[in-house]
């Protein structure tokens, strides 16, 4: 077997820094979170920890870029993948199954937000992240309304924000799968999404 690069292991390092410290932030929430349990959860010492990040803070905002990186990718790529109403309706709702279930992302979503609320200074950057956030939604969503031939809404903003609104209370329910199921279906609605085709003038 061959063996890792310099790269590779670092690369291996922070995969798993950054799966511990979701952990750790869905456990015990940003304040709570210790560096040395996350550390000693993803099999580091803090030397790997400190060698890659100056604090705690700094690794939050890496965890911040990827998350909203990854919420994009897995828009666009059910973009890509789009053939017909049902079928994307049926993508959506088993991407928020498995975000639901699987995820501690969602969490996350969560503990920023608090902590935002309690923390004027990381509520200026927490400001930043969800203005990033709903500006890729509404790309998506303008994209959206052209697969399915209607015109975006004037407002595309406002479905931006029920969306996200929608994604987060989601994440509190007991029951992942039926919150899945429940909110594919306010995102059906949301954005008229019908396998009747569009009517078209004249």
């Amino acid at each position: 077997m061959a063996r890792m690069t310099g790269a590779e292991r670092k690369l291996q390092t922070l995969d798993r820094v950054h799966k511990a410290a979701l952990a750790e932030i869905a456990a015990n929430g940003i304040s709570g979170a210790s560096i040395d349990r996350l550390t000693e959860a993803a099999g580091y010492s803090r030397g790997a920890f400190y060698g890659n990040y100056k604090s705690k803070e700094e690794l939050i905002l890496r965890l911040m870029h990827d998350n909203a990186k990854s919420e994009l990718d897995n828009w666009r790529l059910l973009l890509a993948n789009f053939v017909d109403v049902d079928t994307f309706v049926a993508d959506i709702g088993a991407q928020f199954e498995r975000y639901l279930t699987e995820s501690v992302y969602g969490i996350f979503w969560i503990e920023l937000s608090l902590h935002a609320r309690r923390n004027p200074e990381f509520a200026a950057l927490y400001d930043a992240y969800v203005e990033q956030i709903l500006a890729n939604l509404d790309a998506v969503l303008t994209l959206v309304y052209q697969k399915l031939e209607r015109p975006s809404p004037a407002n595309i903003r406002m479905v931006s924000i029920l969306i996200r609104n929608l994604a987060q209370g989601s994440v509190l329910a007991a029951n992942g799968a039926t919150s899945a199921g429940a909110l594919t279906l306010a995102i059906q609605s949301v954005l008229g999404l019908s396998s009747e085709p569009a009517s078209r003038a004249g």
